[in-house]
């Protein structure tokens, strides 16, 4: 498991903080103190997870995670701030974040938040490598690479959606209820965040699938939820 964790963030103080307790947990630590150094550090294949604060020297950290998933960066993204809104939240979470931590938290809870990403993370590669691909060219799942091939078509799949497909292929064939979803995939119970953001994703993943018509691959059951057909 890749364990070089990059922390982007103005507070020093706070970073140092963290490094040293990420450090004595067995990780690596990467700084970077401005969106430029960010954005270059995050595109580097040594990096496991991203700890990025929202306001980066004064740059919208949402922007940043944009373009760093804009250039198929899909390992995990963990935003942190001093204090938010639950609308900057949601919206940090549906454009590519995979956990939003205030900093009120203490250095020890961060840094598990971060371990339990990382495990999740690594979990979701080993499970992508057993995939087999379809025997058929219509659609090809790669979740490793964090990719579709729909006949023979590369189509990029964003962080949180890797993460909906992942948990609903381990649950191929169940019924899946929309808070379940939330629950199990985006962890927030408490946000405020409907399960409209789940027929989203879902009208999305259809759409990259070629599975839009008659879904096959991810049927509606009316009312209750969703079911995963693998390919």
């Amino acid at each position: 498991m890749n364990k070089t964790v990059l922390i982007a963030d103005n507070d020093r103080s706070w970073q140092n903080s963290l490094a040293e307790s990420l450090e004595a947990s067995g990780f690596q630590v990467v700084i970077a103190q401005n969106p430029e150094e960010a954005k270059n550090f995050g595109q580097n294949n040594s990096i496991g997870l991203i700890v990025l604060n929202t306001s980066l020297s004064g740059e919208n950290g949402i922007d940043i995670c944009k373009n760093l998933r804009g250039n198929n960066i899909i390992i995990p993204l963990v935003f942190v701030a001093e204090n938010a809104a639950a609308d900057q939240i949601v919206e940090a979470l549906n454009n590519g974040g995979d956990d939003f931590i205030l900093k009120s938290a203490s250095i020890e809870e961060i840094t598990a938040r971060i371990a339990a990403h990382l495990r999740r993370f690594n979990a979701v590669k080993t499970l992508s490598e057993t995939i087999k691909q379809n025997e058929e060219p219509e659609l090809v799942i790669n979740l490793r690479k964090g990719f579709l091939l729909v006949h023979g078509e590369k189509v990029p799949l964003l962080a949180q959606e890797i993460k909906l497909l992942e948990y609903m292929y381990m649950h191929q064939g169940e019924l899946i209820e929309r808070d379940r979803l939330l629950n199990e995939v985006w962890g927030y119970d408490k946000l405020d965040i409907s399960t409209r953001t789940i027929d989203v994703h879902i009208a999305r993943l259809r759409q990259k699938m070629g599975d839009n018509e008659v879904p096959k691959y991810l049927q509606t059951v009316r009312g209750v939820g969703y079911r995963f057909i693998a390919p």
